[in-house]
Formats: C-alpha cells, sequence, structure tokens
C-alpha cells in the first residue's frame, strides 16, 4: 500500500473514530472499514460484551448491512466472512459460550451466504 493510500485511511479510521466515539476501526482490505461497537448482554444475572459491527467504505461512508453481525472480517476478492453468535449462555461452570454461525457479505453488505455455517473462507483466485 503506497504512503497516500495509508494516510487517506488513518484519516477514514480517525473520522470514523471520532464520529462513533470508539477507536476500534480496522481496516478490513478492498477499501472496506469495520466499526466494532460493544455492548453489554445480562444473562441470568451475569453479564459479558458483544459486539455489533458496522461496515464503512472508502469515502468513510456507512454500507447498509442486511442483518446485524458480530463480526466482519477481511476482504479477499470482494468477500469477507461475518458471524453472528446465538444460544448465548453461562455455562455450569460459570463460563460464557455461545454458538458462532459465518456467511459471507460482498463489499456492498450483500449477503452472499448466510450466517448458518460452522465456517467459511474465501481464497484468493
Amino acid at each position: 500500500m503506497d504512503s497516500e493510500k495509508k494516510l487517506k485511511y488513518a484519516a477514514i479510521k480517525k473520522s470514523i473514530s471520532k464520529q462513533f466515539n470508539s477507536d476500534d476501526v480496522e481496516y478490513l482490505g478492498c477499501d472496506r472499514f469495520c466499526l466494532r461497537q460493544h455492548y453489554p448482554v445480562t444473562i441470568k444475572g451475569r453479564e459479558t460484551v458483544m459486539y455489533k459491527c458496522s461496515l464503512f467504505d472508502e469515502d468513510g461512508n456507512l454500507v447498509p448491512l442486511m442483518l446485524e453481525y458480530n463480526g466482519i472480517y477481511s476482504f479477499m476478492n470482494n468477500l469477507a466472512p461475518v458471524s453472528v453468535r446465538e444460544n448465548i449462555q453461562f455455562t455450569e461452570n460459570q463460563k460464557f459460550s455461545s454458538d458462532k454461525k459465518f456467511g459471507l457479505i460482498d463489499i456492498q453488505g450483500k449477503e452472499i451466504l448466510p450466517c448458518i455455517y460452522e465456517s467459511v473462507s474465501v481464497k484468493l483466485g
């Protein structure tokens, strides 16, 4: 990545961080950025933290998503794995657990594969 692009991406990350008061902004590739917002979840009187992810384009504009994802991962070939958590619970030994399901979205936020898979990957091609 050239230095001009690095500066542009740093400015976009800073702008998103400032707008949403969060330092959890990551460049995902393919001119896309992810903002991870933390929120508390209480289950059976126990509290844990979950994430809601938002997707932004190369100009810092919010990309509409069809679903609320708990994870958006690196883009490759204009596709990115996404995840949702289901069946959130605390086990008998008081550990947090959930079922994580994966799918795929494209750079426009359109769901390509629903989040029903144990794992997904995107290969260079």
